[in-house]
Order: C-alpha cells, then structure tokens, then sequence
C-alpha cells in the first residue's frame, strides 16, 4: 500500500487556492496534467513509523496538538474519524491505519482517498471532495478484484462535511462484511458515478428538482495491496452460550467475536415472535467503557449477528452486555392500508398510525404521504431521540395486488410537541387508489434492565 509523503503532500495542498464562493482553482502544472480519471499515488513516507507514534502520542496527550494536525488535509481525516469509534481509534492506534493518496479527477472535481483503515472484516475509507458547491457522492459501486460488486456487505457512508483552508469536503464509507467465513478482498474498487450538488443550505423546503444538480462522470479508485496481516487477522472468539430473559421474553447469547475493528454477537430469539430491536443496548467493562451497538447481520427469522463497537484492545477483563429492554412484535403479519384518493387510514394494524396532511407540495416525479405515530405504548418506550417507532417495507401493492413504486422512506424522531413521522414518497407515473404497506417492524414491547456477563 502506497503511504504519504507528507512534505510532497503539504506542498500540493498549498497549491489549492479558495475563492469567496469556495470555487476550486488548481495552479498551472496540474492544470497541464489534467485527464480524465486520472489516478496518483504518492510515494511512499519515510520514516512511517516514528511519525505515526508521534502521532497517537500528541493526540491522546495533547488536544492543542491534535488541532494543529487538522491543518494538514490528509490526517485531518484520521483525526476525525478516531473521534467517533471507541473501537476504530483503538485499531488506528494499533497499526491498522494505512495513510494514502490517491484521487481521480473529472467535470472539474476532484474525488481523494486520504486513509484506509481495515483488518479481515471492515474497511473505513476517509475520502476528500474537491469542487465548487456543496457536493456528495450520490451513485457509486464497490466492487473486488474481478470487477464484481462487492455482496452481503453493510456499507455505511456519512454525509460529508466542510474543512479548513482548502476548501474540500471530507466524509467516511464504511464497507463491513459480516456474514460467513468470506473475508474482504484483497483488492477493491471503489468507482463513483454521480456527485449531487445541494443548492441551499437554509433550513426551508425545496423539492429535490430545486434542491439539488446531479453531476454524472466517472471517478474510480482502487484500494490495492490491502496488507495481508491485517486481512488475515483471526478474531478474538468467546463461547458465551447464556441465556437472559426479561418479563417472560427469552433469548440467547451464543458467541462473541472480536475484531480490531468491530465485535460481533450471535444472538437467539423466541421463535414465537418477531424480535425488533433492543432498548440502548451497548457492551460495557468494568470501568464503564460503553462500546455502543452499530447494527446487525440478520441470519435468520430468530438469529442475528450484532454489531458493536470493538474492545479488542482493552485489556479489561470484565465485559457485559446491557440493555433496558427488549422489542418485538406479533408473528401475524399486519398492514398499514391507506386510501390516497379520499386521504383516510383504512387499516393501522392496530400501532396507532394517523395520516398527516403534507403542508409542503413538490413539483417533481413523487407525491409524498405523511404518517404520524401516536400509539401510546410505543411513544412511551422511545429513548431519548428515538426514531425507531415502525418499521415499513419497501414493497408496497395496490388494491388489486399489483406492485407500487416506492421512492423512499423516511422516518423522524418528532420534536418538542410533535409526534415520530414515517413519510413516504410515491413516483408520480403510478399513484393508486388505495396503497398496502407491510409494518415490518414496531418498536415497543418489554421495558427493564438487562445486564449479562460476556466475560
């Protein structure tokens, strides 16, 4: 894996010059250089090691120290990106952070691979845009050695924020594959699209024709070399096999599998009903280090893989499981049916669902509706800034059973006086009377303290 060299780096990035508009000029010997995709590394650092030391040293002794390194672009991403991960900062701090630079250039923006962060299972990517507006990937694939799109694979990305100086939006993708024995490819690429470009910045409503360009061009990156020591990396692995309960709900914690850069738990559920969610679940040592929940791999009906952060380098003894409380609903299975055409809830499925007149009309391609969450169970069962109210499935009918376009959906968690909202956008080209909505998961069930030993 090509590193930085940092000199060569500062000096290129000295080279980027901001207008009042943030207007990307790039000065006359890149000028001359500029193709179409074109690709650099950069050659490789000396003496690596010692700076990476002085770096997580300055960093955990020093926060004027690790302001100062925000002024250079391509660690100001690792700075950033160890601020949000217990577990991520601790595999940094171990080794497992690769410093590159690579980018590729087209229709006047300039897309920038600044650090990888990995071992056998996930891969963090901190990446700079460069480029006049307010851009942010929109149309992207992943893909292996052969050219084939990366499969079961959880791929997070964060909306990308404004940086210092020059002018570059820096954001993170997260690529984690959990499933099975198959790790991550040696070998990746990561071949971008389309940028959007959001056109205000204002609070106020526009419609996504208003809001936003969609710029189409071909920006690929490939991530090579992945270091065979980290990609091999076994995991920490404990049989746990105990069972907890809460109120009469019954599961079972089966394993724990921990990464460098993420922990896994297998977990089982009653098979009589269908399990949703736990309450602010996390794993806890002895000192109360919390290593929050991050997700989950659904294997099957009643077993998922849950994700948390990883405590592969605590050295702590002591790890617990916490939670207060346990969600899950009916095995029946229950539709939200609403009639479009007179604007009126035919059939909540018993979750206390209202329709909410849209205030706000769009002129584009989709029609949005607009339903409150009032069910007082599952409003008093919410922690604090939840959003998790219902769950609904993508695959929408009509009243005859034919297939409804869903555009997207959206959930809120409610404000001061307001209630959760689920908002659904319908393409325009086929609007039904009547729409079927599967409720494929409600968010209320046993409240109460949860609290097992892992280890």
């Amino acid at each position: 894996m090509n590193k930085i060299n940092l000199d060569k780096s500062k000096e290129k990035y000295k080279n980027i010059t901001i207008s009042k508009n943030l207007d990307l000029s790039i000065e006359d010997g890149i000028k001359k250089a500029k193709k179409k995709n074109r690709l650099k590394p950069i050659k490789t650092l000396t003496a690596a090691c010692t700076l990476f030391l002085v770096l997580i040293l300055g960093v955990n002794t020093s926060s004027v120290f690790a302001d100062s390194l925000r002024s250079f672009p391509l660690l100001s991403g690792f700075i950033d990106l160890i601020e949000f991960d217990k577990g991520l900062k601790s595999a940094a701090e171990n080794g497992f952070l690769d410093n590159i630079d690579y980018y590729a250039e087209d229709k006047g923006i300039i897309f920038a691979v600044n650090n990888i962060l990995y071992d056998s299972t996930k891969l963090v990517i901190d990446y700079s845009i460069y480029g006049d507006g307010n851009l942010y990937i929109n149309d992207y694939t992943i893909k292996d050695e052969d050219g084939k799109k990366l499969d079961q694979v959880f791929i997070g990305m964060t909306f990308p924020i404004d940086k210092k100086e020059d002018g570059s939006k820096r954001g993170t993708i997260e690529i984690t594959k959990p499933q099975g024995n198959d790790k991550l490819p040696k070998n990746i690429k990561l071949d971008i699209k389309s940028f959007g470009n959001k056109l205000h910045e204002d609070n106020e409503y526009y419609s996504p024709k208003e809001d936003e360009d969609i710029i189409e061009g071909s920006w690929d990156i490939p991530i090579i070399n992945l270091d065979d020591e980290k990609t091999n990396i076994e995991p920490k692995i404990y049989n746990i096999n105990k069972e907890g309960e809460l109120d009469g709900y019954k599961f079972l914690i089966e394993d724990l599998r921990i990464y460098p850069t993420i922990t896994y738990m297998k977990i089982k559920f009653d098979e009589n009903y269908i399990f949703t969610g736990f309450r602010e679940s996390c794993l806890t040592n002895s000192k109360g280090t919390k290593y929050d929940y991050k997700g989950a791999s659904i294997l099957s009906d009643n077993e998922w893989d849950m994700m948390f952060e990883s405590s592969y380098f605590d050295n702590d003894k002591n790890l617990d499981f916490i939670a207060s409380g346990i969600y899950f609903m009916p095995k029946e299975t229950k539709y939200l049916i609403f009639d479009i055409e007179n604007k009126k809830i035919l059939d909540d499925g018993g979750y206390g669902i209202g329709y909410v007149e849209n205030e706000y009309e769009r002129d584009d391609d989709v029609e949005d509706i607009v339903f409150e969450v009032y069910d007082s169970k599952i409003l008093s069962q919410q922690p604090k800034n939840g959003s998790n109210t219902i769950d609904i499935d993508w695959n929408a009918q009509d009243e005859n059973g034919n297939s409804v376009e869903i555009d997207s959906l959206g959930k809120t968690s409610g404000g001061e006086g307001m209630k959760p909202q689920i908002v659904i956008s319908i393409n325009k080209k086929y609007i039904p009377k009547i729409i079927k909505l599967k409720i494929n998961g409600v968010y209320s069930g046993n409240i109460g303290n949860i609290d097992i030993k892992l280890k």
